[in-house]
């Protein structure tokens, strides 16, 4: 039988590291040996007396805490922070009949207008929209004006057949903005490690 026995965090200290923290895995095996586990997989072995005790496991992670607090940066991913964020976009996308098809004139979001060189590929995949020739601005319905009508969405009024829509779209959030959880998580975590002391 062989298991994980406790896993601590150790900065390596080597400049030219990008992470500059590790995590160290102590295996007990069923024979009474024992090994650490660097990042890479690589298995030493260790004496009992390496393994480290209750006390200095929790100062470990409290110096990684402290890193984590002091530069914003969880190299190990060890605090768990929303990276991403949902929001909701409502649009209104107005067609008309061309030669074309049912050609995509126009997309506003929030009043302003979203030009169509730049229409973001998920608002694009929802209207069923295709590019034609490549050219940046000609965008038609794939199924043709009749079919398009036909979805009780869309409302047409003096020829222009506008619907309006909300989509759910997850971004990343900013920088700062991760950085200053990570710091609060890690506080946090120093706060609750030194009330238990």
């Amino acid at each position: 039988m062989e298991d994980i026995i406790c896993t601590v965090p150790e900065a390596c200290g080597e400049k030219d590291c990008p992470v500059g923290w590790h995590l160290a895995h102590y295996w007990a095996y069923g024979d009474g040996t024992y090994s650490v586990c660097d990042s890479d997989g690589n298995h030493d072995g260790c004496d009992a007396g390496d393994v480290p005790t209750i006390g200095e496991q929790e100062a470990a992670w409290l110096d990684y805490s402290r890193h984590v607090a002091a530069t914003g940066c969880d190299p190990l991913g060890e605090f768990n922070v929303p990276r991403t964020t949902k929001r909701k976009e409502r649009y209104t996308a107005a067609f008309r009949l061309s030669i074309l098809g049912a050609a995509l004139v126009a997309v506003r979001r929030g009043g302003k207008v979203v030009p169509l060189r730049d229409l973001p590929q998920r608002v694009a995949e929802y209207l069923e929209v295709e590019r034609l020739n490549g050219a940046a601005g000609n965008l038609r319905f794939r199924d043709g004006w009749e079919s398009l009508l036909a979805i009780p969405e869309v409302k047409v009024y003096r020829g222009t057949a506008r619907v309006t829509f909300t989509l759910d779209h997850e971004e990343t959030r900013a920088e700062a903005a991760v950085e200053a959880d990570l710091r609060r998580a890690a506080r946090r975590h120093m706060r609750k490690k030194k009330a238990k002391a």
